[in-house]
């Protein structure tokens, strides 16, 4: 893949700030960060990377250390691991500095970031089976699908494979996890699912005197990832030992019959009680105290979402509804969503700005429908008061559903349209959920908050996930200088004139005074300060490129005062430079404005002679 030379120094910037390749253990990226796991973590200089050209910011989260780039993290990404012995899924091999492996620190930090890596690639499945398994029960309460029927044993049997086999699924996505053979890992998550074992639950067998007790392992999730976790060591221990010439014969027997002691014998069972003692623990505590458990489960939800660690949450769940068949924290999961939809909804009654209304709109439909992110990111975080009035209505559904006894039967991504899920307590859930609504409504509408925060990254990324996409205003983008403004294509430039790096327009300056081109934050100041990037309030990035191949003056007769993440108005001043000392360098100084990044057409203002601050085209 291609890159540019600085996003390739980047690269190696970072590479070298983490420790080197020797001391990644995996490298993965989300839609903004890449994020890396290290062997030792003292390693890495997290300022230095704060420092890096390009890179936006480094932080410690969840045991991983993530590296913030923006919308081109998943391009870095590629080039770092072609450029980098790691794979395509960023694991780096086995073998690669294995002589300097050293124990990772053990911490519930470091759990939680194993559980959230071995259950999220499996969620897709899970909740695609948890939502079918939903719209049976409700074609069966409105008698459109007749149970015992020949439609519905096909249905429940499909709606069942993501549960029973779940093992399966957890030993592919463990294996990639631990760095270890996913083949393997498969293999043993058979042993355990074997149906002599499944089968003859609670009885035991004695091998060489040691009791190998079976159990129902279809369904779990700790028994499966703490086998791979070892099969890892006996793996690489057994490999280590055979000769070369013998091991495509002899090492898979040994490794079969290690790990069938210890899938069996020992992490099997281990796993099996701590998951039924986890879930019995859950359980104590809404027994003990429904009103206490429901509202800090409910009040906390958001908050442990928008730090991540909601994933490894599902690990209790899934223990709880293999041990009891249900499960509270599913209906308190579900309440959270309505009163994220309640917060979005009354952020849309307070708010003035046109724009702002139609993004907390489309937030609030979406949340409506299990879809949370465009509202957490894009309402609750933006405007701070709605967060808080949403933690408070989901505390108090959450204790509601307790007292009352909410529970899913399922794990699906609960929502309005997913009510089944919760079965004969589903009246129960819906009162809940009305409740969140409408006391986060209230709570977000009565309070005044400030509308001028400016977007996030994330919020910008999360808005394209709402299901409806409310149509905001086109974007005015302005003449940046007095002058003449001509077609893009009379640039004197094939890369610009082609439209390749985006669509615009371009001004032949008069003067050298410089102002914004649109409205909307300072996403990027090049070193030479001859271009400038922005990001608008729609999420379109506009560049502005000051001269032809002026990159070569570096930043003299150039005077850009405004920084990175700065906020601007379309027609402020934000610098100046000097057109008539390009053009005695044998330059061209004219002024390019490009959207590199829109969603919707361009419509360009005739050409002709302009002033700064004039429309040139809108978009949209």
């Amino acid at each position: 893949m291609k890159g540019n030379a600085q996003e390739k120094k980047m690269i190696d910037e970072i590479v070298r700030l983490v420790g080197g390749t020797e001391n990644i253990n995996t490298a993965m990226h989300c839609s903004t960060r890449i994020r890396f796991t290290l062997k030792e973590e003292k390693k890495a200089d997290v300022n230095a990377l704060e420092n890096v050209e390009g890179v936006l910011g480094a932080q410690w989260k969840a045991g991983q250390l993530q590296v913030i780039i923006g919308q081109k993290v998943g391009r870095i990404y590629e080039m770092m691991i072609e450029q980098y012995p790691m794979t395509s899924g960023g694991e780096v091999p086995d073998d690669f500095g294995e002589k300097n492996e050293e124990k990772k620190k053990f911490s519930f930090s470091a759990i939680l970031d194993f559980l959230a890596g071995c259950l999220a690639p499996c969620l897709p499945c899970i909740l695609g089976g948890g939502l079918l398994k939903g719209f049976i029960s409700l074609f069966v309460m409105m008698k459109v699908l007749t149970s015992g029927s020949d439609m519905h044993t096909f249905l429940s049997i499909i709606s069942d494979v993501p549960f029973y086999f779940l093992p399966f699924l957890l030993a592919n996505s463990s294996a990639k996890k631990f760095n270890t053979d996913a083949f393997m890992a498969m293999a043993v998550a058979g042993m355990l699912m074997y149906p002599t074992v499944i089968n003859n639950a609670g009885t035991a067998i004695h091998l060489l005197g040691f009791p190998v007790t079976y159990a129902k392992y279809s369904g779990s999730v700790i028994p499966i990832i703490l086998s791979v976790w070892v099969l890892k060591y006996v793996y690489k221990g057994v490999n280590k030992v055979i000769p070369d010439f013998l091991r495509m014969l002899f090492a898979p027997i040994c490794v079969f019959i290690i790990m069938g002691f210890v899938a069996l014998g020992i992490t099997g069972p281990i796993g099996y009680y701590l998951s039924s003692y986890v879930a019995m623990a859950v359980n104590w505590l809404f027994d003990f105290s429904p009103v206490v458990a429901g509202f800090i489960v409910g009040f906390t939800r958001q908050f442990i979402v928008f730090t991540g660690m909601h994933l490894s949450l599902t690990a209790i769940i899934l223990s709880n509804l293999e041990v009891y068949g249900r499960d509270p924290l599913i209906a308190i999961y579900g309440i959270s969503a309505l009163a994220v939809a309640g917060a979005a909804f009354g952020a849309f009654l307070r708010l003035k700005n046109k724009n702002n209304k139609e993004i907390a709109l489309s937030a609030g439909i979406s949340a409506v429908l299990g879809i949370t992110e465009p509202g957490l990111y894009g309402v609750l975080v933006r405007f701070k008061w709605p967060f808080m009035a949403a933690s408070i209505a989901s505390g108090v559904g959450g204790a509601l559903s307790a007292i009352l006894g909410g529970y899913g039967y399922v794990v699906s991504t609960p929502s309005v349209i997913s009510l089944a899920i919760f079965g004969d307590t589903m009246p129960v859930v819906a009162l809940c959920y009305a409740v969140a609504f409408v006391i986060a409504l209230v709570l977000t509408y009565i309070k005044p908050f400030d509308e001028n925060v400016e977007k996030s990254e994330r919020a910008i990324k999360a808005e394209k996930k709402a299901v409806l996409k409310i149509k905001s205003e086109p974007t005015a983008v302005v003449a940046p200088v007095d002058g003449e403004l001509i077609a893009l294509s009379q640039v004197d430039d094939k890369t610009f004139a082609s439209g390749v790096v985006g669509e615009g327009m371009a001004v032949i300056p008069a003067n050298g005074k410089l102002t914004a081109p649109v409205s909307g934050t300072v996403a990027m100041v090049f070193p030479t300060q001859h271009a400038i990037g922005f990001t608008t309030d729609n999420g379109e990035e506009i560049l502005m490129h000051i001269g032809l191949d002026t990159v070569g003056m570096k930043g003299e007769g150039f005077a850009i005062h405004v920084k990175e993440g700065q906020r601007v108005a379309a027609g402020e001043a934000i610098g100046s430079f000097d057109p008539e000392l390009v053009k005695t360098r044998g330059l061209d100084p004219v002024v390019i404005v490009i959207a590199t990044k829109k969603d919707g057409a361009l419509a360009c203002k005739p050409q002709g002679q302009v002033q700064a601050g004039s429309s040139i085209y809108t978009i949209g």
